[in-house]
């Protein structure tokens, strides 16, 4: 078991060492046409107005729209006037801001690790 463990860890840090991070790659997969990271967002926003299941209705329709055309999924829900009837420019822009997924990422890592056993507890 202590082979294997180590040679997935030097495996590991050998990718690792290679991995190349690409920022412009990877805006592009989040706010390019066809991404719908946001799209809970959007659906959680228009929920309060709309209910839950139409919300949803009406984010899934902008996120086919955005597939289909190749227009970003951001820009058919800003054009949409059963979205712009309820959020405002503002709103809209909240639910497109990444910082809101980083913090609640970094929350959740804090909680779990908040709640694991430390060698002491066992």
């Amino acid at each position: 078991m202590t082979r294997l463990g180590a040679g997935a860890t030097a495996l590991t840090a050998e990718v690792l060492d290679r991995l190349e991070v690409d920022e412009q790659a990877m805006r592009g997969r989040v706010t390019g046409a066809g991404s719908v990271i946001f799209a809970e967002s959007v659906s959680r926003a228009l929920g309060g107005a709309l209910g839950r299941a139409d919300a949803q209705d009406v984010v899934a329709a902008a996120a086919r729209t955005a597939a289909a055309t190749g227009t970003p999924f951001r820009e058919v829900v800003a054009a949409d006037p059963r979205v712009t009837a309820h959020l405002d420019a503002a709103a809209l822009k909240a639910c497109f801001d990444p910082g809101a997924h980083v913090r609640a990422a970094a929350d959740l890592v804090a909680l779990t690790l908040s709640r694991r056993d430390t060698p002491e507890d066992r």
